[in-house]
């Protein structure tokens, strides 16, 4: 078999799995996705390891973010410590600190 051949099978492959990582990522919208395509097959190696790196990143994103947020309620985006939030009584109140308005 020749090596062009070869190569080209190659090529063929990795384009196919970046294809089918956009395809899948979670986090990508569908414009996202069609530009990801469009490099992975105008960009032959470059394109596919660049997107297949970002669905990775993506996919481990969607995991861990599904699991560690406990603060997921907050729009801001910074962390809440969900003890002051709650009223912990940690003092700072209008009644110098104490709990239930002592």
């Amino acid at each position: 078999m020749d090596w062009s051949i070869v190569a080209l099978l190659a090529l063929l492959t990795l384009n196919a799995i970046a294809s089918v990582a956009v395809l899948r990522d979670p986090v990508a919208t569908p414009g996202r996705r069609s530009a990801q395509l469009a490099i992975v097959w105008l960009l032959p190696v470059l394109g596919a390891i660049v997107c297949l790196a970002v669905a990775s990143a993506h996919a481990r994103e969607g995991v861990a973010g599904s699991i560690a947020t406990p603060y997921a309620d907050n729009a801001g985006g910074g962390q809440v410590d969900a003890a002051t939030s709650a009223g912990d009584c940690g003092g700072g109140g209008s009644d110098g600190g104490g709990c239930g308005g002592d």
